[in-house]
């Protein structure tokens, strides 16, 4: 939940704090500081699915349709997507204050690593496809 250590919120952050050696009074503050912000991710993460799942029946529905007819939907999804990120962020510099200075250089060389990893692997294998494949 909330993160903001990688490119989904919550995602990187858990596995990085795993691999920091944190003390128990580092977890105990940590789980305090994720706690704090549960219920805010939750009514977020809520409205979200509930922004897009209207912004796609009025995309598939039967209706005719132009973008000023879903643009509020776009407006709205776009406003919780950037709260969510923010609320990841405000997680992301309250758990950066737990960490020791040797921790966070640690995290930022694990980041390293990730970001050379994801490069190789669009290397490797392209960018991900926009749309269906025509092969």
């Amino acid at each position: 939940m909330g993160g903001g250590f990688g490119t989904e919120p919550g995602m990187m952050l858990p596995m990085l704090l795993h691999k920091l050696g944190l003390t128990d009074a580092q977890h105990e503050r940590v789980r305090t500081i994720l706690n704090a912000h549960r219920a805010t991710f939750q009514t977020l993460f809520s409205q979200l699915r509930d922004a897009q799942q209207r912004l796609e029946a009025k995309l598939l529905g039967t209706d005719p349709v132009q973008l000023a007819d879903v643009t509020p939907e776009i407006d709205h999804v776009a406003t919780l997507r950037k709260q969510i990120m923010q609320e990841g962020v405000a997680v992301a510099l309250e758990v950066r204050g737990v960490l020791t200075p040797a921790q966070l250089t640690h995290a930022g060389d694990l980041q390293s690593q990730v970001a050379a990893l994801r490069s190789q692997m669009r290397t490797l294998l392209g960018e991900p496809p926009i749309g269906p494949s025509t092969e």
